[in-house]
């Protein structure tokens, strides 16, 4: 049986739940989002990955666990970064996340979260708080799809297609990473000529 936490939800009240429903959770919020879980040795997270990034992640019980346990946990992931070094659309797009599922002394764990998020050292951090899972997969913080709960059936394509217009999202979504700067150039100029 999974161990029961006491957490605080969006709201500041304390729910009980489990850490493997919080997993749940998580492995739902990225299958809705187009990842699968990758096949690399990570014993103490998740790794998910799609066609433009690989995303390792950690749940926490603790702001004290997160200031302990970060390096370690994100050493984890050296040989799964390393497998990919030299895929340039790959090794520039991999993101280690922290979950903390409990919240008490929020306010100075910002700081933790601060150097942490600054650490750039084989992968973007991000240091998420347990009432932030609507924030997950990280990349779509801006899209309109964080707030979309991981019960609802969220269209991404469809998301994108209503931010970026069809044939801008059909020329992007053919692009490589090396191909983007020119796509999106593309639009801009022939966006800034239908102007005039």
């Amino acid at each position: 049986m999974a161990e029961k936490l006491w957490l605080r939800d969006w709201k500041g009240e304390r729910v009980v739940t489990s850490k493997d429903e919080v997993l749940a959770n998580i492995e739902t919020r990225y299958s809705k989002a187009g990842f699968s879980e990758a096949e690399v040795e990570c014993p103490s997270g998740v790794v998910f990955q799609n066609a433009f990034s690989v995303q390792a992640v950690f749940v926490v019980e603790t702001g004290d666990a997160l200031k302990e346990q970060w390096p370690a946990l994100h050493e984890e992931l050296i040989g799964a970064y390393r497998s990919y070094q030299g895929f340039v659309d790959m090794e520039w797009n991999f993101y280690c996340v922290f979950v903390v599922l409990d919240q008490a002394g929020l306010l100075t764990l910002r700081g933790v979260q601060r150097t942490i998020e600054n650490d750039t050292t084989y992968s973007r951090k991000f240091v998420l708080f347990g009432d932030e899972l609507h924030l997950l997969p990280p990349g779509r913080f801006d899209s309109g799809l964080a707030n979309a709960s991981a019960s609802e059936d969220v269209d991404p394509m469809g998301e994108w297609r209503s931010v970026l217009g069809g044939d801008l999202l059909e020329r992007v979504s053919a692009a490589t990473f090396a191909e983007l700067k020119d796509v999106i150039g593309d639009f801009v100029e022939e966006e800034a000529a239908h102007g005039d």
